[in-house]
């Protein structure tokens, strides 16, 4: 499903990852730069609106303002980081890859897709089937806060783009790039790719365990390429799926209640709806299906891929590689 590029091996230096090694708290900083970065955009925007007089502009900016700064806060933290290291940022990113095969990287950001999916669906199976009530009890109140919000439509085109775009680039520079690197060279390549899951899928709790696999494909194919166009690549191609077939939804059915229904109404309609669709067994099953048939292409990858003793981080494999030429 991907083509790897085939080049020597150079020679292995260690001082390559001493940079990595002088850093400390990565994790303490990087929680406070996300949090000081997304707070700090809010009450910005907040306060524009108040000083200009844009009080009944849709509420959604200001969750878009947010997550833009929690973005960039990441993005940030990361930069100076690594630079204050003394780390070369073009050889941790690497070159763009001319060879390689990007229908196989569409590939594997729909295989990602089906397993992420599909273990979402198999969770909520077995929870609607274990506890109806309390599910609909959570629910309800969720989808009536999201049938009275009313974003316009160009406001989801914008968190479209953020979450395409920027996401793909400032996750994978501040996880692949920065985690991945440190977390190895402090302990082993393998502790790092679990630690850098496991933050990961934290920051994205709607599916820790589908994010966590996730997170180690994506670091898996940047061992592999040493690029971080890759990973950012299909990064991109899984999180544009799902925005564009949101955008698709949104712009078909609209969203929120219609007509003269209330939104707590509609909520309900929508939750009941939904639980009676899940609880149906042959939902299980498909389920079931695709989460097997996607899982074993992604244990075979894992397990194919997994790095050796004499794998080579892509900041060394890089640097070395540029000296030697």
């Amino acid at each position: 499903m991907v083509n790897f590029p085939s080049s020597p091996q150079p020679t292995s230096d260690d001082s390559s990852i001493h940079s990595f090694l002088a850093m400390r708290h990565t994790v303490w900083f990087f929680f406070i730069a996300m949090i000081v970065g997304g707070l700090g955009a809010a009450r910005l925007w907040d306060g524009a609106q108040t000083a200009m007089g844009l009080e009944s502009l849709p509420s959604g900016i200001s969750s878009l303002a947010m997550l833009l700064g929690i973005q960039i806060g990441m993005a940030g933290f990361a930069w100076l980081t690594l630079k204050r290291a003394g780390v070369q940022v073009n050889q941790m990113v690497g070159t763009f890859p001319p060879k390689y095969n990007w229908i196989g990287g569409l590939g594997w950001a729909i295989a990602l897709m089906i397993f992420t999916f599909s273990f979402m669906a198999m969770v909520a199976y077995t929870a609607v089937a274990l506890f109806p009530d309390a599910i609909a009890d959570r629910m309800i109140p969720l989808f009536t806060a999201i049938a009275q919000e009313k974003n316009p439509f160009w406001v989801d085109v914008c968190m479209a783009l953020l979450g395409s775009i920027v996401a793909p680039l400032s996750e994978e520079f501040t996880f692949r790039g920065l985690f991945l690197h440190c977390w190895s060279a402090h302990r082993s390549m393998s502790v790092g790719l679990i630690l850098t899951g496991l933050l990961f899928a934290l920051l994205h709790p709607q599916n820790f365990v589908g994010m966590f696999v996730f997170s180690l494909v994506l670091s898996l194919l940047y061992l592999r390429t040493r690029s971080l166009w890759v990973p950012i690549g299909v990064h991109a191609l899984y999180n544009g799926i799902i925005f564009s077939g949101n955008l698709i939804s949104l712009a078909t059915n609209g969203s929120g209640s219609t007509g003269s229904e209330s939104p707590e109404a509609f909520a309900e309609a929508t939750v009941n709806e939904a639980i009676a669709s899940i609880s149906q067994a042959r939902f299980g099953i498909t389920a079931g299906v695709f989460l097997l048939l996607a899982g074993f292409f992604v244990a075979r990858f894992l397990y194919k891929n997994w790095p050796g003793a004499t794998t080579q981080l892509p900041y060394t494999y890089n640097l070395l590689m540029s000296q030697e030429s």
